[in-house]
């Protein structure tokens, strides 16, 4: 599977959870691109694919 909810995702990668927050909220991972918000879920999910395409891109969003 290559989601994780943020709780998962911050264990599994030993992020804090205010660190990845701040990247959902500055605008440095994009909704749809690194992070998903679904219906019914408390929680927001995390796209490994599209976390690993940002890293890749040195930290941007957008397509290289």
């Amino acid at each position: 599977m290559n989601v994780r909810t943020i709780s998962a995702y911050c264990l599994e990668f030993n992020e804090s959870k205010c660190a990845v927050t701040k990247r959902i909220e500055n605008g440095v991972w994009v909704e749809g691109q690194q992070w998903f918000k679904v219906k019914g879920s408390k929680e927001r999910w995390i796209d490994l694919e599209g976390v690993e395409r940002w890293v890749r891109n040195g930290g941007s969003s957008l397509a290289a």
